[in-house]
């Protein structure tokens, strides 16, 4: 991918560890009463992130559910090309539309 400061070549990860970031990003706002999202397909793309390095076209995991609006997005890029933001901890990114989003900081 093309960066403002110049190419950077990122690590990616699949599918299953996409659906493993939504898992752990839906963790303590899972509702018992609420029955897990039934997954019709999953597709690699891109989504627009918020960056240290303004907004980047990142690949993504575009997740399509039986309720669905839209895709639910999540970040494909692994987390060991991610900056940890100094005293945070690192947090996968997803979201539950295609519109713009923030990501943790991309590593160059």
């Amino acid at each position: 991918m093309t960066l403002p400061d110049g190419v950077a070549t990122l690590p990616l990860i699949g599918a299953s560890a996409a659906i493993d970031r939504m898992k752990a990003d839906a963790g303590a706002a899972k509702d018992a009463s609420v029955p897990p999202l039934a997954i019709l397909g999953i597709e690699l793309g891109t989504a627009d992130y918020l960056t240290d390095r303004g907004t980047l076209t990142l690949p993504a995991w575009l997740v399509h559910t039986a309720d669905e609006l839209g895709p639910t997005v999540v970040l494909a890029v692994a987390d060991t090309a991610l900056a940890r933001l100094a005293g945070r901890p690192r947090r996968p990114a997803s979201a539950a539309s295609t519109r713009r989003r923030s990501a943790p900081t991309a590593a160059g």
